[in-house]
């Protein structure tokens, strides 16, 4: 990001060790209690340019628009340019797995199998950044009522296993990679959303959530000087803190991470900062060769 606002190498270093004090201190406001089962980071606690990123959010965007987007007279649109048609085999597929979807959520639509009535289902295409081109579908569920204007959007996408999973022992009590993302997710969220779950069909496991009305992404162009970068870095270390707090299920994480930055911290920022860079370059250099081999003509 600090290339793409042309910032010289001194603010984008700044930048880092400012995610990095703001990471740290979300481990602090942690350590002592479960504050980071509660905390969340809204627009009245951000401040600088994410808090009018998150005013413009909650201004533009609610279900009536993402209904108009995906569904034209109470099904979805396979006009759009995101949509197509579902194989026949996921269809039938996700439909003969679905009740046993509902009859497992323990969220508080749990019971509601009227709000599950499935009333389409699609493709969804071209979604994701590292799990692009995973099997995706959209799926239309009638809601609170019977009305076509209550219709909830659910994303169903197939899990596998995590990119780092071949370095990482992945313990846990779930069954599939679909429940493990599902576990994470409660976890990892203080609001989980309340149609998280899972079901599997087609050969494998797929998660089930509901697609955010408010989903949007943060450009570049909110954040057009060095000081406001600083700022959003800070923010984004503060999240990033609060999550990996709320991931220590069953052990004191933030006080074992402290103590071990503590006896070098200085060394511990340096670490992050060329890691950092390091990565940096190497998604440049990723892009390039990806860029180079689609601009190459097929032989």
């Amino acid at each position: 990001m600090g290339d793409e606002l042309g910032l010289d190498a001194d603010d984008r270093v700044d930048a880092i060790e400012m995610m990095t004090d703001g990471w740290l201190t979300a481990l602090e406001d942690h350590a002592e209690g479960d504050s980071e089962d509660t905390f969340a980071y809204t627009r009245d606690v951000a401040w600088g340019r994410l808090d009018d990123f998150l005013d413009d959010v909650e201004d533009e965007r609610d279900r009536d628009r993402l209904l108009s987007k995906w569904t034209v007279d109470g099904r979805l649109d396979l006009a759009s340019p995101d949509l197509a048609a579902a194989l026949e085999a996921w269809v039938d597929g996700l439909l003969a797995a679905w009740p046993s979807y509902v009859a497992n959520l323990d969220t508080g639509l749990a019971g509601e199998v009227a709000w599950f009535e499935v009333k389409d289902v699609a493709q969804r295409l071209g979604a994701g950044l590292g799990s692009l081109g995973t099997p995706r579908l959209v799926v239309l569920v009638e809601g609170p009522t019977d009305d076509d204007d209550d219709d909830r959007v659910l994303d169903v996408k197939m899990q596998g296993a995590p990119a780092a999973g071949e370095w990482l022992p992945l313990g846990g009590s779930w069954t599939n990679h679909a429940e493990r993302v599902v576990t994470a997710n409660r976890i990892l969220l203080n609001e989980a959303d309340d149609h998280l779950g899972w079901l599997a069909f087609a050969d494998g496991a797929w998660s089930v959530r509901e697609r955010s009305p408010w989903k949007a992404t943060l450009d570049a162009s909110y954040l057009d000087s060095p000081t406001r970068l600083r700022k959003m870095a800070a923010q984004w270390g503060y999240v990033l803190g609060t999550a990996h707090s709320r991931g220590d299920v069953t052990w004191d994480w933030e006080n074992a991470m402290l103590e071990v930055v503590r006896t070098d911290p200085a060394g511990f920022r340096s670490q992050v900062l060329t890691i950092g860079t390091a990565y940096a370059d190497v998604v440049r250099a990723d892009q390039e060769a990806f860029a180079w081999q689609v601009g190459c003509p097929a032989e």
